[in-house]
């Protein structure tokens, strides 16, 4: 049989493994909890204690160590996870602790770069569990689109990764985001990273395994080959002591070095088709953080494959965003808005909105005003404006937290006719 041929199947067996392992986890605890259901509340009830214990901690430590604005922090440690991403650990430059945080929260940054005639606002997913005496963040140095490769690479991610240094100040403002383990919930759980968006679900499992947790968790993780993985020996480690925890790593052009079934499990993308091959049932929560194709497709296959929506969590900076989402206004019922007066009172400009922008953010950097901006996808609090005038609609499911008389522009569109400070 040609080569060719025989690594499908090898993939497939080992899918099939992964599949099995699953299910036989599975299996064995729902045996044992039928076997002693008294026994199994006697631990869910034991769980739930120390689960509101560590919430209680983590809001007194939250009430004592929180800040407003953008706080100092110091460069402890810059750890090369790959050629192109670098893991940096923040202390506070006060020497004061630090606020904890919920596992998949991120943080937002102010960077001076070097060139820059403005400070460089962005933000990263924290990718260590809670608890510790300091931060940690891992970028991945984004390259120039595929299609125009005479742009420079990301401002922010390439600093990061080619100018920082141990010792530099950060400004750095306290944990936020809603994308977040829910820690109340026994169910299975799957975790789904593309790329880079892995590093919420090294928190999330840092979190897990911090705890104890014997919940079946399924990590699918997909890059294209192994020098393109970060934390490949984490995970590893992770899985092999941890019986609950299985690993399918998805190589979409492995290299002639990388060994299937050694390095990864799959030769592909993950996929909802895969998981459904991979997962005895469907009743889990699923986490997921990446690109745009990677978020939409998976979504899109969960959904079809009967998952409720309210099972799928995700994160998205900048454009990745799941395509399922709709402006709504905010308490009243959704409307259509085209050719509406929008005014930029601060830049004396009054210009028609045609609905052709996805948000005012990007609607108004089209016609010159500027708006200070980090993460583009509602979380960060940094394009927050003042509505002077009218109302804006958010996409559906959109949790917004911004001061009254405030819209945040990244991801609003206006409702009629509109005011706006900038």
């Amino acid at each position: 049989m040609e080569m060719d041929a025989i690594i499908p199947l090898m993939g497939i067996g080992l899918c099939a493994l992964v599949v099995l392992q699953f299910a036989m986890w599975s299996a064995s605890s729902v045996g044992s909890i039928a076997a002693d259901q008294r026994s199994f509340n006697k631990e869910k009830s034991k769980f739930c204690k120390q689960l509101e214990s560590n919430k209680q901690a983590d809001s007194n430590n939250v009430g004592k160590a929180s800040w407003k604005g953008f706080r100092a922090f110091r460069v402890d440690r810059l750890v090369k996870e790959t050629d192109v991403c670098t893991s940096v650990y923040l202390v506070p430059d006060d020497g004061k602790p630090i606020v904890s945080f919920r596992p998949g929260q991120h943080l937002t940054f102010r960077f001076q770069i070097p060139g820059q005639s403005k400070p460089v606002v962005r933000c990263y997913s924290l990718s260590d569990g809670p608890g510790k005496s300091y931060y940690r963040i891992s970028v991945k140095q984004v390259p120039p689109p595929r299609d125009k490769p005479e742009l420079p690479s990301g401002r922010a991610s390439t600093y990061i990764n080619r100018q920082l240094e141990v010792g530099q100040r950060i400004e750095v403002k306290a944990p936020s985001g809603y994308f977040y383990l829910n820690e109340d919930s026994l169910k299975p759980i799957v975790l789904l990273a593309g790329g880079i968006g892995v590093t919420p679900m090294v928190s999330m499992l840092d979190q897990l395994v911090a705890q104890g947790s014997t919940r079946p968790i399924l990590v699918a993780y997909g890059v294209n080959f192994s020098t393109d993985q970060a934390f490949k020996s984490y995970f590893e480690e992770i899985a092999r002591q941890h019986a609950n925890v299985n690993l399918l790593v998805c190589y979409s052009s492995p290299l002639p070095v990388d060994k299937l079934g050694v390095d990864y499990q799959v030769k592909g993308f993950v996929s909802a088709d895969l998981l459904k091959r991979a997962l005895p049932t469907l009743e889990c929560e699923f986490y997921m953080c990446g690109p745009p194709p990677f978020m939409n497709s998976i979504f899109e296959g969960l959904l079809a494959w009967g998952v409720p929506e309210e099972e799928i969590r995700f994160e998205a900076f900048g454009p990745a965003s799941i395509g399922k989402k709709k402006p709504v206004e905010a308490g009243d019922e959704a409307a259509k808005v085209e050719a509406v007066p929008v005014k930029f009172a601060a830049s004396e400009l009054s210009v028609s909105w045609d609905g052709s922008c996805d948000s005012l953010l990007e609607f108004a950097e089209s016609n010159g005003v500027p708006i200070d901006s980090g993460c583009r996808a509602g979380s960060c609090g940094t394009c927050s404006t003042e509505l002077i005038s009218g109302k804006v609609s958010y996409p559906e499911g959109q949790k917004v937290n911004c001061d009254p008389g405030q819209c945040l522009v990244c991801v609003a569109r206006p409702n009629g006719p509109i005011e706006l400070g900038a």
